[in-house]
């Protein structure tokens, strides 16, 4: 194969160095595209063309499940950006914000991208000088990618309208004007082609340093495995109590029945097993203590299992990521400047800062009993927003006598590893002193006049909680000024299709199966399993042993461990949850305060909109216009 990184490592250096589009290999001229068929060397430039549209993951600018559900903000710096638009409920039908459909307001033309993957696949037989076993899997690769625009359209819009090839050029207007398909219909014909491209794809890439980005047959099966899930949850199966007709009366959504929905939950457990099979065959496995390996450290086991929790999501070397996705890589002046707060004291910031998480979120992870804050027998009665003195026993993760609210004390290792906060010590990044020794590293310092304010820092986000998870170990700033390391954004990783598995194995009746998998990751983020954990100290022991409790506790660890890499966003949609959760006011501590009482006072920020409406994002009015046998999504 034509090496497909090299591409990918311009394309992250072009991020580095502050470029913004992905190479435009193919102009959109049909000489263009006669001559990109004459060869393999063209054709190939036409395979990375495709591989384009993937959607950017790693960009707040392209990706909605950033910025658009409840778990980050730009806040005021940015509060006319796509995102804050969307969270706030203020989507239109005249210009929608991410729009996809028409590749606008930060959205790809995801349809643009289906017809040149439709002509790869109905040319790339002309190609002479290509063995027969490379062109099969390009041919794979390729509907695979079709497959995935053609889902990411569907988990946006609901049912669609799809394009099995492109239809030519003399075709009669009133046949271009495609109608949208039931779903049920359009999920089938998504596996179909996921189906057809894994005979073809390898298990394993041929040679890693020259193939690295290309499709495998363990990502395609861990994205199917995602698809069938998504297809099986209630948003998808008449719960939403809604339904919109195409003007013959065709009904686009399926009605509740039990006995189709069962099914769909079988099928989905299915290509869990297979996927998990694969991945695991191809050498995926949870990242763990023995992946940390920084010469000469001298750290305890706390700060090295905060690391890996690290490298769980930045490691370019990451056995954990089944699918690393090279287009909308989290490069080093992009995605990690702006989830990092300033921490070094003695010189300029080179940095933004202004990517945070709401108060809410450091409510997310457990207490270090393994179980929620609001369960956990030890924290009844506990006020949440008192000031305490850190003293020795929290000295792996903050600093000795700073002082902060009860809410940062004793959570688990996850909580230190995902968020900063003021006070928070920062291990790595740059710093040439491996040690953990509390007095020698630097921490967070987010009250008015400290150098992780406003007043020391080019830009801040308010709410006083960073995404630091984000933010590569080999990231920051040193005497040399601001560098670091990009990495590919996990658009899927080993321990998201565990949890993936556990949701199928609790909706068809296997709790005690579930558990296992679940524990899986609770071991590996240094808590004891779900039985022993909430048998001794939750206030209700019971909640494992039953269908509702155990799938209460999925969703919590699904929104824990997946924090921050945008699988909240689909995830409360797919589940009916984004009403309760994402109609709650952001709020924030106050930043402009110097001192520590005046600091922790809880501050709005603004007040989000979610209604039934915003499950889907609407068709843009001037589609509909141009393309009337289009309907419109519920309440637009």
């Amino acid at each position: 194969m034509k090496k497909l990184k090299n591409y990918i490592l311009l394309f992250l250096m072009m991020f580095a160095f502050g470029a913004c589009d992905y190479l435009d290999i193919v102009p959109d001229n049909v000489a263009t595209i006669d001559n990109a068929f004459t060869d393999k060397y063209n054709a190939e430039k036409y395979l990375f063309t495709c591989y384009s549209y993937l959607p950017k993951m790693g960009s707040t600018g392209n990706n909605p499940a950033i910025l658009g559900s409840d778990e980050l903000s730009l806040g005021k710096y940015h509060e006319n950006t796509s995102g804050v638009q969307l969270s706030i409920g203020n989507q239109t039908i005249v210009a929608p914000y991410y729009d996809f459909w028409r590749g606008t307001s930060g959205g790809t033309a995801l349809y643009t991208g289906v017809r040149d993957c439709n002509t790869f696949l109905e040319r790339i037989g002309e190609v002479p000088d290509i063995s027969d076993y490379e062109r099969n899997i390009w041919i794979a690769e390729v509907k695979f990618i079709k497959a995935y625009l053609h889902f990411y359209l569907i988990r946006m819009y609901g049912p669609i309208h799809i394009i099995p090839e492109n239809l030519p050029v003399n075709e009669s207007i009133e046949n271009l004007k495609l109608t949208r398909e039931p779903l049920d219909d359009c999920f089938k014909y998504v596996i179909d082609l996921i189906d057809e491209a894994m005979v073809d794809l390898p298990e394993i890439l041929q040679v890693e340093a020259t193939d690295y980005g290309h499709i495998t047959k363990p990502i395609a099966a861990a994205v199917k495995a995602k698809i069938l899930v998504t297809a099986a949850s209630p948003l998808f199966n008449g719960e939403a109590g809604f339904n919109i007709y195409n003007h013959d009366g065709t009904a686009l959504f399926p009605t509740e029945d039990a006995t189709a929905i069962q099914q769909k939950w079988a099928d989905a457990l299915t290509a869990c097993e297979e996927a998990i099979s694969l991945a695991e065959n191809a050498g995926h496995r949870l990242m763990d203590l023995s992946d940390f390996k920084t010469a000469g450290a001298v750290v305890t086991d706390t700060t090295k299992l905060k690391v890996i929790l690290n490298y769980r999501v930045t490691a370019q070397e990451n056995q954990e990521v089944i699918w690393p996705h090279t287009n909308g890589a989290a490069s080093v002046g992009g995605l990690q400047s702006i989830a990092m707060p300033a921490y070094f004291s003695t010189q300029d910031w080179y940095g933004d800062g202004s990517l945070g998480a709401p108060l809410k979120m450091s409510l997310l992870h457990y207490t270090n009993n393994g179980v929620p804050i609001e369960e956990d027998k030890d924290w009844q009665g506990l006020n949440l927003n008192k000031i305490m003195t850190v003293g020795a026993d929290q000295a792996n993760h903050m600093k000795l006598g700073h002082r902060t609210v009860q809410r940062n004390f004793n959570r688990e290792v996850r909580y230190y590893a995902d968020l900063s906060f003021d006070g928070a010590l920062v291990y790595g990044h740059l710093r040439p002193d491996k040690t953990d020794n509390n007095a020698a590293l630097d921490y967070i310092n987010h009250k008015q006049g400290g150098w992780s304010s406003s007043g020391y820092a080019w830009k801040v986000c308010p709410y006083g909680y960073w995404p630091v998870k984000l933010v590569n170990m080999n990231t920051g700033q040193d005497n040399m000024g601001w560098r670091g390391r990009a990495y590919a954004f996990p658009a899927l990783r080993l321990a998201d299709l565990y949890l993936l598995y556990a949701e199928t194995l609790i909706e068809n009746n296997q709790l005690d199966e579930a558990k296992v998998w679940i524990d899986k990751i609770r071991t590996r983020a240094g808590l004891k399993g779900i039985d022993e954990s909430w048998a001794v100290y939750s206030t209700n022991p019971s909640k494992p042993d039953t269908k509702d409790g155990l799938r209460e506790i999925m969703k919590r660890e699904r929104l824990i461990e997946l924090a921050f890499e945008g699988s909240r966003f689909w995830d409360l949609r797919r589940w009916m949850d984004a009403e309760d959760y994402c109609n709650e006011p952001v709020t924030s501590w106050n930043p402009n305060e110097s001192t520590v009482e005046g600091y922790y006072n809880v501050q709005v920020v603004y007040y989000p909109t979610f209604n039934i409406k915003h499950h889907f994002f609407p068709i843009a009015e001037s589609e509909i216009s141009k393309n009337p046998n289009l309907v419109q999504n519920y309440g637009w």
